[in-house]
């Protein structure tokens, strides 16, 4: 999942941990002089006389040498780690900002058919939630991982040249560390796997709740569909309890089994130890290079058990990532014009899984310039017919031609294709933002002229912003018909040469409706219209309108429509 330039970062971090723990060792190096030289260890002040530092520095106060070369070296080393920390932490955002853009890219590539089989919070989540958790757990945690272990060997192969016991002691303090990661691990797994499921439908029930909250008070509710969250969120906090509770232990554990060893060993120099000037240095080293490995060695600890638990989202954002899912497949069609008509031919359409066929066999042609009504029972295909002259969605069998040489499937297509659906969507944002979907290069004549054509240039002069204007979270600051005629004016900004209403009009009162089908009616001029409708009522001015029923269009009237009723 990482691109070259990222994997080259990840080893120049690797390079300025290894850095740190040479700095680390140096520094446990200078605290064990220090100690010989304040304890007066002649064996050691011999040697450190005939050594190459002070051969060379000229040094005449090895103490005050090394005193001052220690503080450089902290200082240094500090700056150098508090340096690592923030390359670390803006590294993972970078990371983790690129790949969003390429899985929200990836996602978006995917079929129509492929987007409705999924619950709309499952898109979300995977970029919000999983992804969040992949990096700045998942990636935040090896690195530290990588860096400590990177510190702790090289600490560990300083002690081994000190004294080969204090070595014993610090292998020793890994095997408890490998067996606390032993037992911790497999339940951090087992506890993230529930809290990715949990937290998923935490997400689901807080939007079902927020979206019906008008119907949930009308019906009395509120209280089921809090419940339901309630059950999730509460799964959720304890699993979050039980991980942070256990990732307290370790450090428990090493520090218990850190401070007994120290007072054994202490134990055994009082009784056997015949150089206590020694012992006082090699002490000063195993305390400095004990207090420096316990944190770190807690820190791997914890970070591979959260880890651990993180894993579940990395294999979902993985298998995500990398799974051939059915991509939306259009094409470029350089010569396309829409001069004739669209022709559909033997189209045959059944969902997947299905057995049955919801088109069957139909055949239709729509000229230029035509009002086209389409009619018929809920659940017969109405709205699939419409996907699949929008190019959304590929027929099981047969073809939508235009001008019988042109794909449907192709931005071409789209991009002169104007859409009002009766499930429209409205950004909690300004009138011209609905407009436009966009935040610059707004174009102030079309602006202007869309607002004439659908009739809401009134509308715009009374409000206290104009076009600038909130309208608050779905359109809820305006009236039915006002938000119906935002959404014209957005399909009209394109200057479109075909409309397509998809029951555009079946949640307005008869009055409301009529306004808006007068509208559509006074911008159909050269163009062309295909609207669906539950009222035939509504279709009263189409040229053409065709009944749906048994998978095949029959070509009717308003007038046969209407002797029906």
């Amino acid at each position: 999942m990482l691109k070259t330039r990222e994997k080259v970062l990840w080893l120049i971090f690797l390079g300025t941990s290894v850095l740190i723990a040479l700095m680390e060792v140096l520094t446990a190096v200078v605290i064990v002089i220090l100690a010989d030289i304040l304890n007066n260890n002649e064996k050691a002040l011999r040697s450190l006389e005939s050594s190459f530092v002070v051969d060379v520095f000229n040094v005449e106060n090895p103490l005050f040498f090394f005193s001052t070369f220690l503080l450089t070296l902290f200082i240094f080393k500090n700056l150098s780690f508090t340096a690592n920390i923030f390359f670390q932490n803006y590294f993972i955002q970078r990371v983790k900002y690129n790949f969003r853009r390429r899985f929200l890219k990836k996602l978006s590539e995917i079929s129509f058919l492929g987007y409705n089989n999924r619950h709309s919070t499952y898109g979300h989540y995977l970029i919000e939630g999983s992804t969040e958790q992949t990096f700045s757990v998942g990636l935040n945690g090896l690195l530290t991982i990588a860096s400590e272990i990177i510190i702790f060997l090289s600490l560990c192969s300083l002690l081994s040249i000190i004294n080969p016991d204090i070595f014993i002691f610090m292998s020793s303090l890994t095997l408890v560390a490998i067996l606390i990661v032993k037992f911790t691990l497999p339940r951090f797994y087992f506890w993230g796997k529930k809290f990715e499921k949990a937290g998923l439908e935490a997400s689901r029930h807080a939007l079902d709740f927020f979206q019906a909250f008008k119907e949930l008070i009308l019906l009395g509710k509120k209280a089921d569909f809090m419940e339901n969250y309630h059950k999730v969120s509460k799964i959720k906090s304890e699993i979050s309890a039980l991980n942070t509770s256990i990732n307290h232990l370790p450090r428990i554990f090493l520090e218990t089994f850190f401070i007994a060893f120290f007072s054994l060993f202490l134990m055994y120099f009082s009784l056997y130890g015949s150089d206590n000037k020694y012992f006082l240095g090699v002490l000063a080293g195993y305390l400095y290079a004990g207090f420096r490995i316990l944190p770190g060695l807690n820190r791997v600890i914890v970070q591979l058990n959260l880890f651990k638990g993180c894993q579940p989202y990395i294999n979902t954002v993985f298998d995500e990532y990398y799974k051939d899912t059915e991509q939306l497949k259009l094409i470029s069609q350089k010569s396309f014009r829409f001069a004739d008509k669209i022709s559909l031919r033997d189209l045959h359409f059944k969902y997947p899984g299905s057995k049955s066929f919801v088109i069957k066999g139909l055949n239709l042609d729509i000229n230029k310039g035509d009002r086209v009504g389409i009619i018929g029972e809920t659940g017969l295909g109405k709205s699939t017919l419409i996907n699949m002259i929008l190019g959304l969605v590929e027929p099981t069998d047969g073809i939508i031609t235009i001008d019988k040489k042109f794909s449907v499937m192709s931005t071409e297509w789209h991009n002169i294709i104007g859409y009002v659906s009766q499930n429209f969507f409205l950004a909690d944002d300004t009138i011209e933002y609905n407009i436009t979907l966009s935040r610059d290069g707004v174009h102030k004549e079309k602006i202007n002229r869309v607002l004439k054509d659908a009739r809401i240039k009134n509308l715009i002069k009374s409000l206290p912003d104009g076009i600038h204007t909130k309208i608050g979270e779905r359109g809820e600051k305006l009236s039915g018909g006002e938000r119906q005629r935002v959404v014209i004016a957005r399909a009209l900004y394109s200057d479109p040469e075909v409309i397509i209403f998809d029951e555009a009009t079946s949640s307005l009162d008869y009055q409301t409706e009529k306004e808006i089908m007068d509208t559509i009616y006074s911008i159909s001029k050269n163009r062309t219209i295909i609207m669906i409708a539950h009222r035939i009522t509504t279709l009263k001015n189409c040229n053409r309108i065709f009944r749906i029923a048994d998978g095949i269009a029959t070509e009717t009237s308003y007038k046969k429509e209407t002797e029906k009723i």
